[in-house]
């Protein structure tokens, strides 16, 4: 609350003696049968009110009635909205403090992701620049992460890394070991899109092992599975199928069915260049039996597609 509002609180029983005043006005001289008065009245109450406080008329009742706004996003709406953009293909948003923070990096945060659901990714970035104004520590570290995201989906992969970047300064100035694995994956993501495998396979590297440091197996199965993505490419085969095996069983772990599919169709599309169709369709039905099981619509048609192609063959 500001030292206006404070003072205004203060001297609320002034401005209650004016109004009861007023009213007896009205009841005496009978003013009250001109409703044009009554209206007249009450604008000019609100309007003093607004005056003396620099409010606009929601934010006074809200004062008033010590009413707290209402939030942009509720949290459940982050949550949803954070695993839908997860659920596309993206990686994991990180969230750190944002849906807690002060309304006034909270609020242009949620409207960012919510123009990110909407696919309005200049925009979101415009929501993301003004939350950072007022954000503090970690928060910095996620905002930079969301703006990244946003630069990267268009395809702005140099200004993406920037921002990346950014995110893996600041989460190392603040020992964010989380915010660190987050920006180091991206930037890793980046330099594989990019084809410079070599320098993707070294940042991948670097999040396994502060992972596993960490203990944070979900982050350690994601990259396992990066890291053989990249064995993939570069046709190592063997090497790469073992570490897809590890994250499977550090998915089936931990219980996280999304990601186990993921892996099974990765490890079914690496029999398909091994030319083992048995194996190939096997994972594949794995997949397919678990997506269908989370409702993963689009990982679905992917997976329908890649067992009509073999059956085609």
């Amino acid at each position: 609350m500001t030292r206006k509002e404070q003072q205004w609180y203060k001297n609320w029983y002034v401005i209650l003696v004016v109004i009861l005043f007023i009213a007896y006005l009205f009841i005496y001289f009978e003013w009250y049968e001109k409703w044009y008065l009554i209206l007249s009245f009450v604008g000019l109450v609100l309007g003093i009110l607004s005056g003396l406080t620099g409010k606009s008329l929601p934010d006074l009742f809200r004062v008033v009635f010590r009413m707290k706004p209402k939030p942009v996003l509720t949290d459940e709406d982050i949550k949803r909205i954070a695993d839908e953009l997860e659920h596309r293909g993206m990686t994991k948003p990180y969230l750190d403090g944002l849906p807690q923070a002060i309304k006034e990096v909270r609020d242009p945060f949620a409207e960012g992701l919510k123009a990110m659901e909407d696919y309005k990714w200049d925009e979101a970035i415009g929501h993301f620049k003004k939350a950072l104004e007022k954000a503090s520590g970690t928060q910095l570290v996620a905002l930079f992460n969301f703006i990244g995201l946003c630069h990267c989906n268009p395809g702005r992969f140099d200004e993406a890394l920037d921002n990346f970047e950014q995110s893996l300064h600041l989460a190392e100035q603040f020992n964010d070991n989380e915010g660190k694995t987050i920006a180091i994956g991206n930037i890793g993501l980046i330099y594989q899109t990019k084809g410079d495998l070599d320098k993707a396979m070294k940042y991948f590297e670097d999040v396994l092992k502060i992972t596993r440091d960490m203990g944070n197996k979900e982050v350690e199965a994601k990259t396992l599975g990066n890291i053989g993505l990249i064995y993939r490419i570069r046709g190592d085969l063997d090497r790469a199928l073992k570490y897809h095996e590890e994250a499977l069983k550090i998915d089936r772990q931990i219980g996280n069915k999304k990601d186990e599919a993921q892996v099974l169709d990765n490890i079914g599309l690496i029999y398909a260049q091994k030319g083992e169709k048995e194996k190939e369709l096997n994972y594949f039905n794995q997949a397919l039996e678990i997506f269908k099981q989370i409702g993963a619509k689009r990982e679905i048609e992917m997976v329908e597609k890649n067992i009509k192609a073999l059956k085609d063959k």
